[in-house]
Formats: C-alpha cells, sequence, structure tokens
C-alpha cells in the first residue's frame, strides 16, 4: 500500500517545500507504520499504522522530527470508521 501511494510526478517537487518532510517520513517508517500521506494545500498528514499503540508512537516521532525541522504540529490518533464499505442497494 505504501508503494501504491507514491506521487512520482508531484511528490519530489512540492516535498522539497515542506522543511523536514523526508525526516519524519523516514522517522514514522523506521517506526512501524507504512504509509504517510500529505495533503497540500493544507500541510495535512497521516500515517496508516497497525494498532494504537503503534500509532501514538508514530504520533510522537513524527511531531519531533518536524519540531526538528523548526516546525510546530499537533497529532491526533483516530480508529478507521468501521464497518467500512457497504452495498446499500442492489439492483
Amino acid at each position: 500500500m505504501g508503494r501504491s501511494m507514491c506521487d512520482l510526478l508531484a511528490e519530489p517537487k512540492r516535498t522539497q517545500l515542506i522543511p523536514g518532510f523526508e525526516e519524519t517520513r523516514q522517522a514514522a517508517l523506521d517506526n512501524g507504520q507504512s504509509v504517510v500521506v500529505y495533503q497540500v494545500p493544507d500541510l495535512l498528514f497521516f500515517a496508516l499504522c497497525k494498532g494504537e499503540l503503534i500509532a501514538g508512537l508514530v504520533s510522537e516521532v513524527m511531531k519531533k522530527a518536524f519540531y526538528e525541522a523548526g516546525l510546530n504540529s499537533d497529532t491526533f490518533v483516530s480508529q478507521l470508521n468501521a464497518p467500512g464499505t457497504s452495498i446499500l442497494q442492489t439492483n
């Protein structure tokens, strides 16, 4: 899933404009998450993790990496919505 979320055209240029992006993404990857996704222009980052414990750890290392790059950030750990996609009506 991580490889499929990579934008090979836009990401290399956009991430140069985000201080600490590479360090933050690598810190998250090193601590057990599989994907870091960011949204421009709001500069919203999220990581998909297996379990609340790993999510809490990844949240803290991402916050620390951005802080070391000179950026303040807020972190939130949330569950994915359940039950997910479902068929409401068929013809």
